[in-house]
């Protein structure tokens, strides 16, 4: 059964990024009734008069319901589970809630930073170039991220039972690095295949990334030959 709301939920989106699909797994996976107006961010769309009159700062998801607008990928999720009452991902517990607004804040601040230094170049959301240290700089990060929050592989980010709204902030973006093509660590392995047991929804939410690096892949084979 869906879970009806007093306005339409609006999910304005760009259906290759891995940060809008953290959102679109979660209203899935819980059975979050929503509509989705998808944008093309490679022809501009989300710079028209028009997106910008929604979001000026021009990012997906943005989440819409009759004259309410929030973006930002944790505080469109963060509305959505706390709207919904899906507590298993955004817990009530005061302490609980602590900890995961903590990783979601070490996310975004500290960890995809470092992501997207190397991730988006070769995307083609960056001109810039992806050094060494850039790399290195990556996978120190990375290695961080299971050394504090993923201590146990049968468990989700610090240590939930449950996937939280981190994991669903985390998770879609690790997909990026298959940019490089390179092979995930046992750790990171094992953590996206816990989450897509937990999260079926995901499977179909990520299919436009996976499209496109298909793509790229197919683009880097033609150009080596």
């Amino acid at each position: 059964m869906f879970i009806k709301m007093s306005n339409p939920t609006i999910l304005h989106i760009i259906a290759g990024s891995a940060n809008t699909h953290g959102a679109l797994a979660l209203a899935t996976q819980h059975n979050v009734e929503f509509e989705t107006k998808v944008y093309d961010a490679m022809k501009g769309e989300t710079h028209t008069p028009e997106y910008l009159a929604l979001n000026p700062f021009h990012c997906c998801p943005t989440l819409q319901e009759g004259d309410f607008l929030v973006w930002e990928s944790n505080s469109v999720m963060r509305y959505i589970a706390t709207s919904n009452k899906i507590e298993s991902v955004y817990p009530s517990d005061l302490q609980q809630r602590a900890k995961v607004d903590q990783m979601l804040d070490y996310r975004q601040s500290s960890f995809y930073p470092k992501l997207g230094a190397y991730v988006y170049p070769p995307l083609g959301f960056s001109a810039k170039v992806v050094t060494e240290e850039i790399k290195a700089a990556y996978f120190a990060a990375l290695d961080e991220l299971v050394l504090h929050y993923l201590k146990d592989p049968t468990k989700f980010m610090g240590g939930f039972d449950e996937p939280t709204l981190v994991d669903y902030a985390i998770v879609p973006t690790l997909k990026y690095v298959e940019v490089h093509g390179e092979k995930d660590s046992e750790a990171i392995a094992a953590y996206r295949a816990l989450f897509s047991k937990h999260v079926p929804a995901y499977a179909e939410v990520s299919k436009p990334l996976d499209d496109y690096l298909a793509y790229l892949a197919s683009k880097s084979t033609e150009s080596s030959e």
